[in-house]
């Protein structure tokens, strides 16, 4: 029994038994008790024909503790020389005094509890310290009967005993909290601070029509032109943001001229623009949307909106059905042809049918392609390569993990028919987290300098005038 309770007796030699510990209704102590099987009240009732529920126990044993008097629950232990110990639950019985008569007891030390001076937490009796913060009782220790705290551990998780309407333990009104301050959605920087390179280079593939640009534009771009990164091509990816693109392109201005560092031939602006449909968004193609594109190309941008794209195929994610991607694919290409413009391409997983749409228009052959951010095999370079396409590459050549089956592949490429891009926000190179920007095409830049095996200046130099020559810029 000794054992089962968990129990601490000090017999005094005044007969007075001290109650260090009792099982209490949160502990698993508790739980472990039988239930009651015999009424020692002098009454002849039967126990219950059904096993008690750990909840029914509890309010069983609440109603007994806040008796001032009750009748003793026998718990069958032996008898000790010259004593007979009986022990009720909340209220000790000694020799001398009667079933159902108040006896000279000691309350239950649980039924007390002792207020935390720093954390202001509610803390069992029998604690000495407080199992938020560690601190010590004290001698001048503030207690409250249990119900009057903040709530402990074993109380549920986040409910406690104490009141709800913000009053301390001291029954006070309690200052109410300040409002949690709202954490901004501002994207991580990405900025790596590499050294700037003194050759212009061209980002010809930057979504910089994303949100994550967006109170923040000015000074990513006078940052990219400040590392040598000097003209950014904008991606249109759907017809809204073809649109803005071009718009931005045209009216986009620097508050202030930003000090650039490298010297040699570049473009002549700052801004360009694509305009076309990405694979994703292709199941957004509306009737129209092959008219806005010819207006944006051959009309309001001419000149500033420079290729037909990004469009093409995607068949790893398919957020839009493969036969609708082909069919809006298809529908470009017929555009590029018409108008004589570049396609900037996407290919992921779907070599063979992207191939095969560009065979089947007429004219087609004669258009110059580019596929930006090249992620694919070896054979499918080789088969670009042989019909003359330009290859873009981004961050992902410089990760450890991602680019170590590209990096190989560089050297298959003939310098006249690489160019580099960012493809911002996304690939940051390193695979480090963040938000990529322009600026960061220096770290490709040295990536394919070394596979390359030759001096960064003459990998951007050709990297340059090869983006000058397909968007005619």
């Amino acid at each position: 029994v000794v054992t089962t309770l968990n129990l601490r007796l000090s017999l005094a030699p005044c007969n007075r038994i001290d109650l260090a510990l009792l099982p209490q209704p949160h502990t698993k102590s508790f739980n472990k008790l039988p239930p009651p099987t015999h009424l020692h009240n002098g009454s002849s009732a039967e126990p219950p024909s059904r096993r008690l529920s750990a909840g029914e126990r509890r309010r069983r044993f609440r109603a007994k503790t806040q008796a001032t008097s009750c009748a003793p629950r026998r718990l069958g232990m032996p008898d000790l020389p010259s004593q007979r110990i009986c022990l009720e639950i909340g209220v000790l019985q000694v020799p001398g005094t009667e079933a159902g008569e108040a006896a000279p007891a000691v309350a239950a030390p649980h039924l007390d509890d002792w207020i935390c001076p720093n954390c202001q937490a509610s803390v069992f009796a029998s604690k000495s310290a407080c199992y938020k913060c560690s601190t010590p009782k004290g001698d001048n220790a503030v207690t409250a009967p249990r119900g009057e705290g903040r709530g402990g551990r074993g109380r549920g998780r986040g409910r406690g005993r104490g009141p709800r309407s913000g009053a301390a333990a001291d029954g006070a009104p309690r200052e109410p909290r300040a409002p949690r301050e709202k954490k901004e959605d501002t994207p991580q920087p990405g900025f790596l601070g590499l050294p700037p390179t003194k050759v212009p280079l061209v980002d010809v593939g930057i979504n910089l029509m994303h949100k994550s640009f967006a109170k923040s534009l000015d000074d990513i771009v006078k940052r990219s032109i400040e590392n040598g990164v000097t003209t950014l091509i904008i991606t249109g990816t759907t017809e809204p943001a073809s649109q803005a693109a071009l718009e931005l392109a045209q009216t986009f201005k620097l508050a202030e001229p930003p000090t650039e560092v490298a010297t040699g031939t570049k473009p002549s602006r700052m801004l360009y623009s694509t305009a076309g449909v990405h694979p994703h968004d292709a199941k957004r193609w509306e009737d129209t949307t092959l008219a806005t594109l010819r207006k944006l190309l051959a009309e309001d941008g001419k000149g500033i909106a420079v290729a037909v794209g990004e469009c093409g195929l995607d068949f790893n994610r398919n957020f839009s059905p493969r036969p609708v991607q082909e069919e809006v694919f298809e529908h470009q290409v017929k555009l590029a042809v018409e108008l004589e413009l570049p396609l900037f391409c996407h290919e992921r997983e779907a070599s063979e049918s992207f191939l095969a749409i560009l065979d089947k228009v007429p004219g087609a052959d004669k258009l110059r392609v580019c596929v930006h951010c090249f992620t694919g095999t070896e054979d499918e370079l080789k088969e670009y390569v042989r019909r003359g396409f330009y290859l873009g590459f981004t961050g992902c050549i410089c990760d450890e993990r991602r680019g170590k089956s590209l990096r190989p592949l560089l050297p298959l490429v003939p310098l006249d028919r690489i160019m580099l891009e960012t493809d911002a926000p996304f690939m940051m190179p390193t695979g480090a987290r963040g938000r990529n920007e322009p600026a960061n095409l220096v770290a490709v830049l040295r990536t394919a300098a070394e596979a390359y095996g030759k001096p960064e200046e003459d990998v951007a130099k050709a990297t340059t005038e090869n983006a000058m020559r397909f968007f005619k810029l």
